[in-house]
């Protein structure tokens, strides 16, 4: 056989010479019988998982949905959470204390000194910047 012809079924390869152990339709020409995936990895479907999920679908069978942004959703694992930097340390309140945790700072008065009225213990970082507090911590009459 020469090039300009494709192997008659059930032989590929090289000059025809190899057997396909498959039905027609799974077996190619050049490489053989096509293996069948029976379960794709998260993001992919199809036969033998050779498509993405379509957007806004993501996941195993595609079957979770992104609430984002084409270009936000990724097709394993669903909306990309982009962070913009670091928060740093909140910002000093004179006789205060301070606890972080995630992007949320709360404050506490010293021994000796109470939270002044209508002022906000608890303020959040977005991105890298604290937003503005008027907490404030006043000295205890004795």
């Amino acid at each position: 056989m020469n090039c300009s012809s494709l192997c008659p079924y059930p032989y590929y390869g090289v000059h025809c010479q190899r057997t396909c152990n498959c039905s027609r339709e799974l077996c190619n020409v050049s490489t053989g019988c096509i293996r069948i995936v029976t379960e794709c990895m998260p993001g992919f479907t199809g036969v033998n998982c050779s498509s993405l999920c379509p957007y806004p679908y993501y996941g195993f069978d595609c079957q979770r949905t992104c609430n984002c942004s084409r270009d936000l959703c990724n097709v394993s694992t669903g909306c990309i959470r982009i962070v913009t930097g670091v928060c740093p340390l909140p910002p000093d309140i004179p006789n205060a204390d301070v606890t972080v945790e995630n992007n949320t700072a709360r404050y506490f008065c010293n021994p000796g000194y109470y939270q002044l009225d209508n002022t906000d213990e608890f303020i959040s970082c977005d991105g890298n910047i604290w937003q503005p507090t008027n907490f404030k911590c006043i000295r205890k009459k004795m």
